[in-house]
């Protein structure tokens, strides 16, 4: 997940303003932030061509001290956050100036949210801020805000996904094989096959959509979706009034319309004869990556399954294709040789969430041993030496400039590094076979290059420019340098002749070729079916390799639409403004408080015979970096004539939380009235040390409270009822779980533990302990995605018949399911759980219902208490739950719902209960 956090505080926050954005940056980010200052008001004509609206002002907030390359825009409160970090792999998502692409995809998010905040989700927005705002939009699929983002990109730039060839690969695949290709799968995914995500569903429809009905298509279409944004499917009614076709209808009709298209143009591909390498034959979609020569005979590579295990290193023979698993891995770029392989790997900061680093590590295949090498480093795309001595990697830092530094393989320590020029980024280096040069790919505003740093000589020299062309992963062979590219509208291999330049296409793939790996006179590549990527391999004969200049240079007529549509150009670099805003130092506690949203809520009370609504009005805080957030709350009672108020707040500037919260609420009871008052503030260390395929979180937290009531000061009374009590609370929380693959319902491993304490203190005027310990074990079940859950938990408090001197906490754990006893002193309880999924049905209902998983759980609970007597009680049920995952109204959170049915051993009788949202009915 994309870290929204907090930074540390030594980070100094400036600012600068223009009527559509506030930028919030780190000092040491200024000239980075004009130019995106300069940029967004240069892109945001263009950027409201196709969506007429006026953009509200956002706050953008840029991150340079995280690894992470994305950006987001969110409500609640309503802001963009910018990851600094450009991405190593150009066929991603492009090797084009990175804030630039943040910029072009990120603020047509804005006019997105800008535009559908009108009508009724105008008047959603005035009577709830932010929440009702985001309520507004919930009819409008993902894949219109991201494949309307992404149009926009590739409308605007040279450099747009939609003139990526290897993100318009997925869907051309399932549609060239024949695969089944049904809308609610294709939008709301599925357990039991690989989907294209949201980004390439949309741009195909989104563009597609555009050509078919004219640049304003989604400007009409949301125009009327916010007329009647309260109901679900007001996204398609949009559509349909806009092109007299639904959301599925419109997808049958240009998915059809593609399928033809694609499969003419495949006819005229000759692709290239090889030899599979991998020889994993299931159907089921897997992908093979960062496929390295380890030595002669031997490849390492990860491997994703999707009906397996999560990603993992394996072994791959050349020869026989035999593979065997070493580590389960969270490797990004990854080298091998001899018996060790070398990986980068994202890793958080122990108590700042914004803030991750890139270290280089290391696994002996020999002694399973794994090593850190680098430690809180920002290290991407690590290459080993030839002798194995040294490994060549980029760095960037948080300044934002782009170095190639070489570590030395035992200490990690930077032995020598190559500076880039202002402005210029380094991708993917990688060494000669001498160990004496490193090629690497380098990209400024305005063209692509390879270079070639001569290490020996200690000069850098440009083996060839490419102009706006895709180029990456380049590596040595004899006199050529291959290196993907997207030249022919298909993601392949090439190869640049460094003695005369010429250049030549060395693959030709049906679908995609990328990464070439070299042994001797082979080469050796990913290549992308339906099924994924699989390991091939074909001869280094010179000879079949196809000049470039008898291969036309494809032309993307999608992508030459969509900028005919804008302003028929791209946006040219030299023409944004050098324009100098004034800057300012950010004011943290003058912008502590953000008020967004604003909410209320009914809830019927019981007390003694009686039922009350009670009305709830809830405001809500959260500032820009996050540091403060908070909720107000207001109610009154309708039956009884009660007011209550209060508030509660974090600050989460600091290493340690603070947290505080008051309350004040009249109570009645048994025609008695007074009121009761608490206050509590408190400290809370979140740690996070999660590495490799493990999420390890601990928390250690304290507050201490005051309690105190006297009688409703609207009554006079003779008598007085007074009492006031304090608290201390001591909480510690851990969490160590294994991540989760796809079809996983538990994790493999992992252990939860929670312990608490609570006691009244000196001066009380009543007495209370109240403590606690629970734990759950997470273990693999027989088969694959199947789940041991193993619970256990004691609690304990004073409680006595005479309760007038003690107060009564609230009990923190359940009995065993079926049971519903509250009132005891002391209560031990386990539970053993086996979860497996059944069916994977796929299964709609028209637009109402979409059945994606169906999965049971057995059970067996046993509780013993002691209630206030000393008495001692026995609960135990054993049965089996059924729930089901689901989509309604096509609405993409999916939604769980089951039903329980249980045998109460003590009761000698069955039960059963309705599950829905983790509630039971």
């Amino acid at each position: 997940m994309i870290s929204s956090g907090q930074s540390p505080p030594q980070v100094s926050w400036m600012e600068m303003n223009t009527p559509s954005v506030q930028l919030i940056f780190p000092k040491e980010n200024e000239e980075a932030a004009s130019k995106i200052l300069n940029y967004l008001e240069y892109i945001q004509a263009a950027e409201t061509h196709t969506l007429k609206v006026k953009p509200k002002k956002i706050s953008l907030l840029l991150n340079a001290r995280s690894v992470v390359s994305n950006g987001f825009v969110q409500f609640m409160p309503f802001r963009s956050v910018w990851f600094a970090t450009p991405p190593q792999r150009a066929d991603d998502l492009g090797s084009e100036n990175w804030l630039y692409t943040l910029g072009v995809h990120e603020y047509r998010h804005v006019v997105q949210m800008s535009k559908n905040n009108r009508y009724f989700t105008r008047a959603l927005n005035f009577l709830f801020g932010d929440l009702g705002w985001a309520a507004g939009e919930y009819s409008i699929p993902p894949w219109f805000f991201e494949g309307d983002a992404v149009c926009t990109e590739t409308a605007l730039t040279s450099g747009g996904r939609g003139r990526i060839p290897k993100f318009l690969m997925p869907v051309k695949a399932i549609l060239n094989t024949g695969l089944s290709y049904k809308y609610d799968c294709a939008k709301l995914g599925s357990f039991k096959r690989y989907y294209p995500n949201h980004y390439h569903l949309g741009y195909e429809l989104c563009a597609d959509s555009r050509e078919m009905f004219g640049r304003e298509v989604f400007d009409k279409t949301l125009d009327y979706a916010s007329k009647i944004s309260f109901w679900p499917f007001a996204f398609s009614r949009g559509l349909k009034k806009t092109t007299g076709l639904n959301e599925r209808r419109l997808f049958d009709k240009i998915m059809q319309k593609k399928r033809k298209e694609i499969k003419a143009k495949q006819a005229e591909v000759n692709p290239s004869t090889f030899f599979p390498v991998s020889k994993d034959n299931t159907k089921d979609w897997r992908n093979y990556d960062e496929v390295k020569l380890l030595n002669d005979s031997i490849l390492v590579a990860k491997k994703t399954e999707w009906a397996g295990d999560i990603t993992a290193l394996y072994l791959l023979h050349i020869s026989t294709g035999k593979e065997r698993k070493l580590i389960a891995t969270n490797a990004k770029i990854l080298t091998a040789g001899g018996n060790t392989i070398y990986w980068s790997e994202t890793l958080p900061d122990l108590r700042w969430s914004a803030q991750s680093f890139s270290d280089i590590f290391c696994y002996d295949i020999k002694t399973r041993k794994q090593r850190r090498l680098t430690f809180r480093q920002k290290l991407f795309a690590p290459t080993l030496s030839p002798d194995r001595k040294f490994l060549a990697c980029v760095e960037y830092g948080k300044e934002l400039q782009t170095k190639i530094v070489l570590l030395d393989t035992e200490t990690g320590k930077v032995v020598k590094s190559l500076s880039a020029k202002k402005g210029e980024f380094f991708r993917t280096p990688s060494w000669d076979p001498s160990g004496e040069k490193i090629v690497f790919a380098a990209a400024d505003d305005f063209s692509k290059s390879l270079k070639i740093w001569n290490i020996k000589e200690g000069r850098v020299f440009v083996a060839d420019s490419f102009g706006t062309e895709n180029i990456g992963r380049p590596v040595f062979y004899q006199k050529y340098i291959l290196y993907n590219s997207p030249y022919d509208g298909i993601g392949n291999i090439y190869a640049l002749d460094t003695v005369s330049k010429k250049r030549f296409r060395v693959t030709c793939a049906k679908f995609g070729a990328y990464d070439a790996c070299v042994k001797d006179h082979e080469l050796i590549y990913r290549n992308y079916t339906a099924s994924g990527y699989n390991v091939v391999k074909i001869k280094l004969d010179t000879a079949r390799w196809v000049n470039l200049q008898n291969i036309p240079k494809y032309d993307f007529k999608t992508a030459r639409m969509l900028s005919r549509q804008e302003k028929g150009e791209f946006l040219t670099l030299d023409d944004i403004p050098r324009k100098e805003y004034p800057v300012k130092k950010y004011q943290k506690w003058k912008h502590a408080l953000h008020f967004h949203s604003r909410y209320p809520t009914v809830l019927l009370q019981n007390s003694g015979q009686e039922t009350s609504s009670v009305l709830r009005i809830n405001l809500l805080t959260t500032n820009m970096l996050k540091t403060i957030s908070g909720q107000l709350q207001g109610s009154y009672d309708f039956h009884r004539g009660l007011f209550g108020a209060g508030f509660v707040f974090s600050a989460k500037t600091y290493f340690p939380e603070l947290q505080t919260a008051v309350s004040w609420q009249q109570r009645a009871y048994d025609g008695k009235r007074w009121d009761e008052s608490a206050a509590a503030v408190g400290l809370k260390i979140p740690l996070n040390w999660s590495r490799g395929v493990y999420v390890r979180k601990f928390a250690l937290s304290h507050s201490a409270g005051l309690l105190w009531a006297t009688d409703d000061f609207f009554r006079e009374s003779p008598t007085r009822i007074f009492y006031q009590m304090y608290t201390s609370s001591l909480v510690a929380e851990f969490l160590n779980m294994r991540k989760r693959a796809v079809r996983d319902l538990y994790p493999k491993f992992g252990q939860e533990i929670q312990a608490f304490g609570t006691m009244t203190l000196p001066g009380s005027d009543k007495k209370g302990r109240h403590c606690g310990l629970a734990a759950t074990a997470y273990l693999p079940g027989f088969f694959a995605h199947h789940s041991f859950v193993l619970k256990g938990a004691a609690e304990t408090q004073i409680k006595k018949t005479d309760s007038s001197g003690y107060y009564s906490f609230k009990n923190n754990f359940s009995l065993a399911r079926g049971y519903d006893v509250s009132d005891y002193e002391r209560q031990y309880k386990v539970a053993v759980n086996y979860a497996f999924p059944l069916w994977y049905p796929d299964i709609n209902l028209g637009p109402i219902l979409y059945f994606k998983r169906l999965y049971t759980q057995v059970f067996f609970d046993y509780s013993r208490f002691f209630n206030i007597d000393n008495q001692r009680f026995e609960c135990t049920s054993a049965g089996m739950e059924l729930y089901v995952n689901f989509h309604i109204f096509r609405v993409a959170h999916m939604l769980t719902a089951g039903f329980r049915a249980s045998w109460l051993f003590a009761a000698n009788r069955p039960h059963w209960e309705f599950l829905f949202f983790g509630l039971n009915f």
